[in-house]
C-alpha cells in the first residue's frame, strides 16, 4: 500500500469516526424527543379523561364503562414496571403504572352512577392543558441547548483527530529521514565513500542528516505531545457531557412534570373519595400509589432502555507505526514546551477558580433580588424577576464553561505532571500572584428600596472581588473545619420542607439526614437523606442529632450514618420512554 492510499485510509477512519459520534449523539437527542412526546401524550390522555370523565358522569354506567375500557386497551401493550435495584416496588411507582391503575378503579365503579362535580375536572383538565404548553416551550429551549452541547463535543472531537493527523504525518516523515540518517551513518562509519566522493562531503552530508533527524524527532514529540493533551481534553468533555451537561438538560427538560401527574391522579382519588365511600377503600389505594410516582425511579426505567445515556463515550492514544510512546515525556528538547505549558495553565487554573467563585456568588445576590421582588411586589414587577432569572441562567452558562475548563486544565497538568515536570511550583507561583485585596463588607440591600439588577449584581461582584482570595479561602477552610470537628454529623427534621429550587432538597418532620455543611453563611444547611440525594434545606427547621452506636454482629448489613441499609440511588439510572 502506497502512501496516498495510507493517508486516504487513515482520513475515511477519522471521518467515521465523527460520523458515529456524530451519529450517537443524535440518538440520544431522538430519544429524548420520543420521551417528551410520551409525556406530552399522557397529560393529553389526563386532560381528555378529566373532560369526557365530567360530561359521563351524567350518563349511565356503560358509557363510563366505554370510556375506561377504551384507555385501558391504548395502554394494554405497555409492559409492566420492571424491578430495579436501590428502588424498591413497595416505594416507588410508574407514571403508566399509576394511570393504568386508576382506570381499573374508575372501571369498577361502572355498575352505580356516580356524579361528580364539573368543577374539579374542568380544573385538572385546564392544568393539564396549560402545564403541556409549559413544558412543550422548555423541551424546545432544552432542545437547543442539547444540540449546542453535542455540537461543542463535535469541534473539540474534530480538533482532537486534526492533531492525530498532524501527529501521524511527522511521524511518517520521521520515519523517513531515519532509515536515511541509518544509511549515511553506516556509510560514515565504514568510510564507505562513493565515487568522486570526498570524505569531507560524507562528513558534512551526515552532519546535515543528524540535525534534520534530530529536527524530525523534536517536532514528532511535540506533535504527540499535543495530540495526547488534546485526546485528554476531548475525553474530558465527553465525560463532562455524559455525566453532568446530559443530566441537566434531562432535569430541566422534566422539570416539575412528575409533581403535576402526581398531583392530577391524588386530586382525582380525593374527589373520587368524597361522593364513593362504599369503595373508599380502592381509591385510598390509587391515591397512595399516586403518591409513590418517582421521577428517579421513572428515569431509572428510561435509562434501562436506553443505556447510551449512561455509556461514556472515551479516546484512546493511537500510536503511529512502531511508536512505543504512550504518555508525555521530555525527550528530544520537549521538556521546555511542557514547562511552558505548565506555567501557563497554573495560571489559567487559578483564573477559571476564581471565576467559579465570582459567579456563585453573584447568583446567590440575584437569588436574593428575587426573593425580595416576590415578597415585596412595589419594589419591582415581573419583568424584574424575569431579568434576574435570565442573568441567573447566563450565570449559570458561564459557571460550567468555566468547570470544564478547569478539568481540561486540571486533567494535562496532571498529564504534565505524570512526564516529570514541578507543577505545583508553577501552581503556587500563580498563587503568589493573585493579591488579596482589603474586603470592604458585605453591600446592604434591605436598608433601601431594590434598584436596579446591575447594580446589585455589580454589588455582588465587587464583594467577590474583595474576598474571594485563595489564601482567605485556605484559611477560612482550616477554620471551618476546626469548628465542625466538634459538630454533630447528623441531624433530624424538626418540620417538613418543599423544595423550591433544583439544589434544595424534600424533607420530612422526623426524619434523619447526613450532614455535610451546617450553615452556608446564608442560614441554609447541605444534606443528604436515606436515599442519597443531597440538597439545602433552611436550618432552623432541623436540630442536631447525635444516634447511639451498637456493636454490628457479624454478618449484618452495612448500615448508612442515618440507619438504613446502604443503597446505590443515583438520580439518573435505567429504563424507557414512560412507565
Amino acid at each position: 500500500m502506497n502512501s496516498t492510499e495510507k493517508t486516504i485510509k487513515e482520513s475515511h477512519t477519522e471521518k467515521i469516526g465523527v460520523r458515529s459520534l456524530r451519529t450517537t449523539l443524535t440518538d440520544l437527542q431522538f430519544a429524548l424527543h420520543r420521551k417528551h412526546t410520551a409525556e406530552c401524550d399522557i397529560l393529553d390522555d389526563i386532560k381528555n379523561f378529566l373532560r369526557q370523565r365530567a360530561e359521563i358522569e351524567r350518563s349511565y354506567h356503560q358509557s363510563l364503562l366505554k370510556l375506561t375500557q377504551t384507555h385501558l386497551q391504548k395502554r394494554s401493550k405497555y409492559s409492566s414496571a420492571p424491578e430495579i435495584d436501590g428502588f424498591p416496588r413497595s416505594q416507588h411507582r410508574g407514571v403508566v403504572e399509576v394511570w393504568k391503575m386508576l382506570l381499573e378503579v374508575t372501571e369498577s365503579m361502572a355498575t352505580e352512577r356516580v356524579k361528580l362535580t364539573d368543577d374539579v375536572w374542568e380544573k385538572l383538565a385546564n392544568e393539564a392543558k396549560n402545564y403541556k404548553k409549559e413544558k412543550e416551550a422548555i423541551f424546545k429551549r432544552q432542545s437547543e441547548v442539547a444540540s449546542k452541547l453535542s455540537s461543542d463535543v463535535l469541534d473539540s472531537v474534530k480538533e482532537m483527530l486534526k492533531n492525530k493527523k498532524s501527529y501521524h504525518e511527522l511521524e511518517k516523515v520521521t520515519t523517513d529521514i531515519r532509515q536515511k540518517y541509518q544509511e549515511v551513518e553506516s556509510r560514515w562509519k565504514k568510510k564507505d565513500l562513493k565515487v568522486f566522493e570526498s570524505k569531507t562531503s560524507l562528513e558534512k552530508a551526515y552532519s546535515k542528516t543528524t540535525d534534520r533527524f534530530k529536527d524530525g524527532q523534536k517536532r514528532s514529540t511535540v506533535a504527540r505531545n499535543n495530540y495526547l493533551l488534546e485526546l485528554a481534553a476531548v475525553n474530558t468533555r465527553l465525560r463532562r457531557f455524559y455525566t453532568e451537561d446530559l443530566c441537566n438538560v434531562m432535569k430541566e427538560m422534566d422539570g416539575p412534570f412528575y409533581d403535576k401527574v402526581q398531583l392530577y391522579y391524588t386530586k382525582y382519588a380525593s374527589s373520587e373519595l368524597e361522593v364513593c365511600m362504599e369503595i373508599k377503600e380502592r381509591l385510598e389505594t390509587l391515591k397512595h400509589e399516586a403518591c409513590l410516582v418517582s421521577r428517579n425511579y421513572v428515569l431509572s426505567c428510561f435509562l434501562l432502555k436506553f443505556p447510551e445515556f449512561a455509556h461514556v463515550a472515551q479516546y484512546n492514544f493511537e500510536p503511529f507505526g512502531q511508536d512505543q510512546v504512550t504518555a508525555l515525556c521530555k525527550d528530544h528538547g520537549a521538556e521546555i514546551y511542557l514547562q511552558k505549558n505548565a506555567r501557563k495553565w497554573a495560571g489559567e487554573l487559578i483564573q477559571e477558580e476564581a471565576q467559579i467563585l465570582e459567579k456563585n456568588k453573584a447568583i446567590r445576590g440575584l437569588r436574593s433580588v428575587s426573593v425580595a421582588y416576590t415578597k415585596n411586589p412595589e419594589f419591582g414587577t415581573t419583568d424584574a424577576c424575569n431579568e434576574a432569572q435570565l442573568k441567573i441562567d447566563q450565570l449559570q452558562e458561564d459557571i460550567r464553561r468555566a468547570e470544564i475548563q478547569k478539568e481540561i486544565i486540571e486533567v494535562k497538568l496532571e498529564q504534565i505532571r505524570q512526564a516529570g515536570v514541578d507543577v505545583e511550583k508553577w501552581i503556587a507561583k500563580a498563587r503568589e500572584g493573585t493579591k488579596p485585596k482589603q474586603h470592604l463588607g458585605v453591600p446592604n440591600h434591605t436598608g433601601t428600596p431594590l434598584g436596579s439588577l446591575d447594580n446589585l449584581l455589580d454589588g455582588e461582584r465587587s464583594e467577590v472581588y474583595s474576598t474571594a482570595d485563595p489564601f482567605d479561602t485556605l484559611s477560612m477552610a482550616s477554620t471551618s473545619s476546626a469548628q465542625s470537628s466538634t459538630a454533630a454529623k447528623m441531624c433530624v427534621a424538626l418540620y417538613s420542607y418543599k423544595a423550591r429550587n433544583h439544589d434544595e432538597l424534600n424533607i420530612t418532620e422526623g426524619e434523619i439526614l447526613d450532614v455535610l455543611d451546617w450553615d452556608d453563611g446564608e442560614g441554609w444547611t447541605n444534606g443528604r437523606n436515606k436515599y442519597g440525594l443531597e440538597g439545602y434545606f433552611p436550618m432552623s427547621y432541623v436540630k442536631p442529632y447525635f444516634p447511639s452506636r451498637p456493636s454490628t454482629p457479624p454478618g449484618s448489613s452495612t448500615q448508612s450514618p442515618s440507619g438504613c441499609e446502604q443503597t446505590d440511588n443515583p438520580e439518573i439510572s435505567h429504563q424507557g420512554l414512560i412507565v
